[in-house]
């Protein structure tokens, strides 16, 4: 009898020893056991007991020895490794749980159309005290739309980026952004769940519940921390956060631009305007309530953008823009831009 291979697998991008993620990699392969996946470790702690520990456990379980020690490159390994239809990251300090008493979603069933499945997100503060449970899902056909409601229900933690997405889509989204991004940031993880939602719809599966552990994002002041820090290991000046949703419009430009979103080409103009009217238009009006920290040349560039009719132009101005944050940052967006287009 032919054995039917796993549709999901788990991607599990570690840094830390085996006594700060056993507990991870254990709730993983108790989900798998129950849920028939399997779970990827691409493991850069450099910790003997760990790696036997993982090469031992469970069949479920592959193990990569990583030599990439930034983040978005260590989950890029995880993720690339997957053979699986569909791809679930998971961070190595939070946990997963399959509900028995919850009808699951069959991933064989789920639409062509539909881009994933968010599981029930329990946000947990210090002493494992959930201080947000998130449910719902996003089934409109408008991917801008989509966009627009994830990033105000999401309360600015991206907990969604642990969710089930289709592995093709995943896959090239992350070989773009290691390969052809300028600075290869761990801050375009927005990015990756805003372009798969751009793909498509993404429905709620009840019976999966991850507790998604809010560590250094738990507050207003550790999370802006966090975020400079982010930006800072991607080589990118202290003022970044200020610029956070211009990155992150110009992101999504070039990625929806890319063959990697399967959008026919009429569909794909009309949501690169709707990132010109929406992203990019709040990050102007933004500069212009509150003008401290950007210099004239960036602010008459605002202006412009503002004024502005034509989407592209203004993604062209936005790149003039960028290059105020850091210069060379246009350049290497064009590059970026060039290479998404032909890959």
């Amino acid at each position: 009898m032919a054995v039917s291979m796993p549709l999901l697998s788990l991607s599990m991008p570690s840094n830390k020893p085996l006594e700060k993620s056993r507990a991870a990699i254990e709730s993983a392969l108790a989900f798998c056991e129950a849920r028939d996946a399997l779970l990827i470790v691409a493991d850069s702690a450099d910790d003997p007991e760990k790696q036997r520990f993982c090469q031992s456990v469970s069949p479920r379980l592959r193990y990569l020895a990583s030599r990439e020690k930034r983040a978005l490159f260590n989950f890029n390994c995880a993720i690339q490794a997957a053979e699986t239809d569909f791809i679930m990251p998971m961070a190595d300090d939070d946990l997963i749980f399959a509900d028995a008493g919850e009808p699951s979603v069959d991933l064989a069933c789920l639409p062509a159309g539909v881009a994933g499945l968010f599981p029930v997100r329990e946000e947990v503060g210090e002493n494992d005290s959930v201080s947000a449970t998130r449910t719902f899902s996003l089934p409109g056909a408008d991917p801008a739309e989509r966009m627009r409601t994830y990033l105000s229900e999401a309360g600015g933690r991206n907990s969604a980026f642990y969710s089930i997405f289709r592995r093709r889509t995943l896959q090239g989204i992350m070989r773009l952004l290691t390969a052809f991004h300028p600075n290869g940031g761990a801050y375009t993880d927005w990015s990756v769940v805003l372009c798969q939602l751009a793909c498509g719809p993404v429905l709620f599966d009840g019976s999966i519940r991850y507790r998604y552990r809010l560590g250094n994002w738990a507050d207003a002041q550790t999370s802006a921390a966090s975020l400079a820090g982010l930006y800072r290991e991607a080589g990118l000046p202290e003022a970044s956060p200020l610029w956070m949703r211009l990155l992150t419009y110009l992101d999504l430009f070039v990625l929806v631009s890319s063959p990697v979103v399967a959008l026919g080409e009429d569909d794909k103009a009309q949501l690169t305007a709707r990132l010109s009217s929406g992203l990019l238009l709040d990050f102007t009006s933004r500069v212009a309530d509150d003008p401290a920290g950007f210099d004239d040349h960036a602010l008459a560039l605002c202006t412009m953008i503002t004024e502005e009719a034509d989407s592209f132009t203004r993604f062209q101005l936005s790149l003039m823009l960028v290059d105020r944050l850091q210069p060379g940052l246009k350049d290497r967006y064009v590059a970026f831009f060039r290479a998404a287009l032909a890959n």
